[in-house]
């Protein structure tokens, strides 16, 4: 049984961020953003990038720098950059500390906003061709302005699948063990997992691997 066929059953895990749609939530880093509602959403461990399905324009959020002023995010990218930002203006969103500023020449202009939140900077880049820039700057602004701390609500409905073993009885199948345990695995997934077929009778007592759907507890209270 090769890892493919393991791996579509593990979801998301809420650790890494939750997409739902055109949202993400990250319970641990408490931040709720929203794209647009056709854009592709693509999570890796370094950054967030959504983007429309023909291309042509991204906006990426990523983690530059730690501290609660956004002007050190500007101030990290002319490091790395070796070069002077245009002058950038300070903000607010939704009540955090922010800073914006554009950059770009004649193929290319990027729209950067750095938010300051739970002690970490944050970068959102909206980038375009800048002969298109200005017909999709608004996209950008309003990608930003869902940048939020999760609500207590949204932060109760996290859930993530969890992996939980449980004990066959004498002749059951993995369809019954799977209805009996409210696996949140379908049985043909319950089946792949423990290298058994849908029928195979159990014996009794045999551990079976099931998924268990449950609240996300975060790092701070496990």
């Amino acid at each position: 049984m090769g890892d493919a066929r393991r791996l579509e059953f593990a979801g998301q895990r809420a650790a890494n961020g939750i997409i739902q749609g055109s949202t993400y939530r990250h319970p641990d880093l408490n931040f709720f953003v929203q794209f647009p509602a056709s854009w592709n959403v693509d999570n890796t461990p370094v950054q967030l990038a959504s983007a429309p399905k023909d291309g042509g324009i991204a906006v990426v959020l990523r983690a530059v720098a730690q501290g609660n002023d956004p002007l050190d995010g500007a101030r990290a990218l002319e490091k790395a950059s070796k070069s002077t930002l245009p002058k950038t203006q300070t903000t607010t969103i939704n009540g955090l500390p922010a800073a914006r500023t554009q950059v770009g020449d004649s193929r290319v202009k990027v729209d950067l906003t750095w938010i300051a939140h739970g002690g970490m900077i944050y970068q959102i880049a909206g980038i375009a061709e800048t002969r298109n820039f200005d017909t999709v700057r608004a996209v950008f602004q309003t990608v930003v302005e869902s940048f939020r701390p999760l609500s207590p609500d949204e932060r109760k409905n996290i859930r993530e699948k969890r992996l939980r073993l449980v004990k066959a009885k004498e002749g059951e199948t993995v369809k019954d063990v799977t209805a009996r345990s409210q696996s949140a695995w379908k049985a043909n997934q319950v089946a792949v997992a423990n290298n058994l077929e849908e029928s195979d009778r159990l014996r009794e007592g045999q551990l079976i691997k099931i998924a268990v759907e449950e609240p996300y507890a975060g790092k701070q209270q496990r």
